[in-house]
């Protein structure tokens, strides 16, 4: 027989390295869009709690055999996942780029996810009897076991996964080291270690053989009918430069950063804004892979320019392949927008942003109040500040003039001047000082003059059209009359959520009339109507006096408010410091290593109802900690290192609260045979599949992180109040 542990670590450390490639991947097929976050991790909990409550409760004749056939399985599984989300592009758009509906967002993950998920969470259920059966254990101490080997190899892997696979091997690569792993494990549970040995020898040098020639084939076939220049995986996202008809355009995460050769888009992404003062000579330019620099240097006042980019990795591709010039006048930052702003003494006259607008949290943060606000105190007095949203030539539809009212009042919250250029791209403009903008097209025609800069589009022949007084007061118009739905903060990114309204507008209008409708309940009434049948139900199970279902209704609710509290941390990483693709390995690692240390603690001190209650109002106060937390990283305090420890902290309850419920639960012996023992596990899964969907989609963005926060806490602490009903304890397993 041979030993267990290790093939219970390697359930774990599988999955979680699983999780972080296929998430990425699926990220780039949807535009790097964070609102299918939520719809991806409930797909991956949703069929892994499947795999563990139903295919786990089949009949097994010989566990042996079925753990070695599951690790077969998965060894093609995860591989052919990366290779279906690619060549055949499941559900989705023919061409790259194409905006994607809920539908084939839903049917992609299905696609590429459902198949690994439902054979990993089976493994588990299969794992627990294996080891009850051969080490004479308990259905309870084996499934709890199972949990802290599986949570202990999810903790290596995203570990190794953070610092070294993503660093070191394309996807396919790490793909086909992991199957190497489980096609070994699986060869020495049928058939012992000389076996796996030989299989290991035989599979490994083809495995890598194999790894760059399919990496090149599937990458080719995803970006059909264009042809990649050159994909890269830089630890902050995956870059791909597609060349067509004669032009290059540079995606990250799928989202287009910028296209060459593109003359408008480089003067609009300097002009506009340097025009609007009077002499700069200083500017400061955020995202826009450098384009425009060059424009910028043609303002004979302008000394010099700084421009941040968080990803060397851009800079270094545009100038080896498209030999994108800088000017010698520019320095180049690599680092985070908003962590330069925070930490440079400089100040600007002119500080421009260009960046895709809001539609990921990761954007968000750079149209929010606080951001505003920090851009603020690095201007001179009479600084110009500028940035651009897409809207319309003629008309702005009431999706679209929701969103725009939320960036333009959160913008003229903060700046005493605020003005707008219209077109197809909104220009907003904001100085510190009042009576520094252009109210019209003359005092720039002007300045151009002057300067004796010679353009092609913004120029007299297009400015007097662009900006007549016509069109700007029909934009102001237009906001006026859509709905306020508040200013857009970093806590409470509302912007975000109604770029979601508006992308499900252009591509499932049904999907944004139910984004509309769940904003016109309120919050009492999404607080009232998720807390109170929860209250409820954990009334009726505490007077029916039933241990096993208190048990397993804090599995359930305990799975919701762990999952949603990683999200916040997820969340909150971003909205602080922005980079979180970077760390999102580490941090679900840390998350795991908690979970391994809490699930080992809890196999220890002897269970009770109440002590159970006390474990659900820890979890209860878990992400009003966080809240707490984010709002002292607000102060600019820069401890990025305290998120792995909240997340380890968010692990470990969960993880603790799993292996004491597990023993209350399974305290009836005949327990296991009418529910199977990967019941709890199932419930934990789909506890959290809710909460991943409703809390990325819809309760954190609309409501932000605070209220939130209140409302998962009310949701978890429920049952301890069932279990805090005088009952009768569970027996000892």
């Amino acid at each position: 027989m041979p030993p267990l542990r290790p093939l219970f670590l390697l359930i774990g450390f599988a999955a979680i390295v699983a999780q972080v490639v296929l998430v990425r991947e699926l990220l780039v097929l949807f535009g790097g869009a964070e609102n299918t976050l939520g719809l991806m991790l409930a797909v991956w909990l949703l069929s892994t709690a499947l795999g563990s409550g139903v295919l786990g409760r089949l009949p097994v004749r010989r566990p042996l055999a079925l753990a070695a056939l599951l690790n077969l399985g998965l060894a093609f599984l995860f591989p052919g996942s990366i290779l279906a989300a690619r060549v055949f592009r499941p559900g989705l758009p023919s061409l790259p780029g194409e905006l994607v509906g809920p539908g084939a967002v839903l049917a992609a993950c299905l696609a590429v996810l459902a198949g690994f998920c439902a054979v990993s969470g089976w493994l588990f259920s299969a794992a627990s009897r294996l080891y009850a059966a051969e080490r004479g254990r308990g259905t309870a101490a084996a499934s709890a076991t199972v949990y802290l080997w599986e949570a202990a190899g999810s903790a290596l892997g995203g570990t190794l996964a953070s610092l070294v696979l993503i660093r070191l091997l394309p996807p396919l690569g790490i793909a086909l080291s992991v199957a190497l792993l489980n096609l070994s494990a699986a060869a020495w549970l049928a058939r012992g270690r000389r076996v796996a040995a030989v299989a290991a020898l035989i599979a490994g040098p083809l495995f890598f053989w194999a790894a760059p020639r399919l990496e090149t084939l599937s990458l080719m076939a995803l970006w059909r009918p264009f042809r990649p220049v050159e994909i890269r995986n830089s630890v902050y996202g995956n870059l791909a430069l597609i060349e067509r008809e004669g032009s290059h355009t540079l995606y990250e995460n799928g989202v287009p950063l910028f296209t060459a050769p593109d003359p408008r888009a480089a003067e609009e992404s300097v002009h506009y804004a340097l025009l609007q003062h009077p002499a700069p000579r200083t500017l400061l330019m955020i995202g826009g892979a450098g384009s425009g620099l060059e424009e910028a240097f043609r303002h004979p006042s302008l000394e010099r320019a700084d421009y941040v980019e968080l990803d060397p990795a851009i800079l270094s591709l545009l100038q080896t392949r498209l030999r994108v010039p800088l000017p010698s006048g520019v320095r180049v930052h690599h680092q985070d927008g908003r962590r330069f702003l925070k930490s440079t003494t400089e100040r600007y006259d002119v500080i421009a942003v260009h960046l895709p607008e809001p539609q990921t949290a990761q954007l968000n943060r750079f149209y929010t109040r606080e951001f505003l606000q920090e851009v603020s105190a690095r201007l001179n007095p009479g600084g110009v500040f500028s940035f651009g949203v897409a809207s319309s030539e003629n008309f702005i539809s009431p999706e679209r003039a929701v969103f725009l009212r939320c960036i333009y009042d959160t913008l003229a919250s903060v700046f005493p001047e605020v003005s707008l250029l219209p077109g197809a791209t909104l220009r907003l403009f904001a100085s510190n000082r009042s009576g520094v903008l252009a109210r019209g097209p003359e005092p720039l025609l002007e300045r151009l003059k002057a300067r004796q800069i010679q353009t092609v589009y913004v120029s007299p022949a297009y400015l007097p059209f662009d900006y007549t007084p016509e069109r700007v007061t029909a934009v102001l118009e237009a906001l006026r009359q859509a709905p306020s739905v508040g200013l857009n903060r970093d806590l409470a990114p509302v912007a975000y959520y109604f770029d979601a309204v508006l992308w499900s507008a252009r591509v499932a209008p049904r999907s944004a009339a139910w984004l509309q409708r769940a904003a016109s309940f309120g919050y009492a009434g999404v607080f009232l109507g998720l807390t109170i049948p929860a209250w409820l139900a954990a009334l009726y199970l505490g007077a029916r006096r039933r241990a096993s279902g208190v048990a397993a209704y804090s599995t359930l609710a305990m799975g919701a408010a762990v999952m949603a509290f990683q999200i916040l941390v997820l969340l909150g990483f971003q909205a602080v410091y922005g980079y979180v693709y970077s760390q999102i390995a580490i941090l679900l690692g840390m998350f795991m290593a908690g979970m391994s240390l809490g699930a080992w603690l809890g196999l220890r001190p002897a269970q009770s109802l109440p002590r159970l209650a006390a474990v659900q109002a820890l979890g209860a106060l878990l992400p009003l900690g966080l809240c707490a937390f984010l709002q002292w990283q607000g102060t600019g305090v820069h401890a990025p290192y305290l998120f792995t420890a909240l997340a380890a902290l968010g692990g470990f309850t969960g993880g603790f609260q799993f292996a004491f419920a597990t023993r209350i639960y399974f305290a009836d012996p005949g327990r296991e045979a009418r529910s199977g023992p990967g019941v709890l596990y199932a419930l934990d899964l789909a506890g959290a599949c809710a909460a991943s969907i409703l809390s990325s989609a819809i309760l954190i963005p609309l409501f932000g992180f605070w209220r939130t926060a209140w409302l998962i806490g009310a949701a978890c602490l429920a049952p301890a109040l069932g279990a805090l009903i005088p009952a009768r304890r569970a027996p000892a397993p």
